[in-house]
């Protein structure tokens, strides 16, 4: 019985996240919707609920070392960076994580990763991994100098309205 309730949980569990899953944004519309493109590496994680929805919400505090794109941020300067690791399109970070942030700002000028998890490559020693492993600087460099005509173009595609 414990097998087929197991069994069970894993299929759904397979169903619901393959149906949850934003879509993969077009790397120029990545780029281009964020203010600020930098290597950071994450100092403190500090994760709590939130009284009113249980939701569950993380503080990270991020060393921005080298900004690659953007104005607002310098070399060395620290953000917060709020995440809600329990949603499945959202980034759960850790303390010494190493990742280049494409972050954008809401209202009130606090930077969110934008695009959930992917605005976060992570990298090691190795190279990038996760998400980011078949990816490069040379990316975001080549989707930056993208022809206007051409970023227009992708987002007219990614954005048009689907036919009934």
């Amino acid at each position: 019985m414990k097998k087929f309730l197991l069994v069970c949980f894993l299929i759904l569990s397979a169903l619901t996240s393959a149906t949850a899953m934003t879509e993969i944004v077009e790397l120029p519309i990545l780029v281009h919707s964020s203010n600020v493109i930098a290597k950071a590496t994450v100092m403190k994680v500090r994760t709590y609920k939130l009284f009113a929805s249980d939701e569950v919400v993380s503080s990270n505090v991020i060393k921005i070392e080298n900004v690659l794109y953007g104005e607002g941020l310098v070399d060395g300067e620290m953000i917060i960076v709020n995440t809600s690791p329990q949603y499945e399109d959202d980034v759960a970070l850790k303390e010494g994580d190493r990742a280049i942030f494409f972050l954008a700002q809401d209202d009130e000028g606090k930077y969110f990763i934008n695009y959930g998890f992917q605005g976060a490559w992570f990298f090691d020693d190795e190279g990038f991994y996760g998400f980011a492993q078949l990816k490069s600087i040379e990316d975001i460099e080549d989707a930056l100098n993208i022809d206007p005509e051409e970023l227009t173009r992708i987002i007219d595609e990614t954005f048009e309205p689907e036919q009934p």
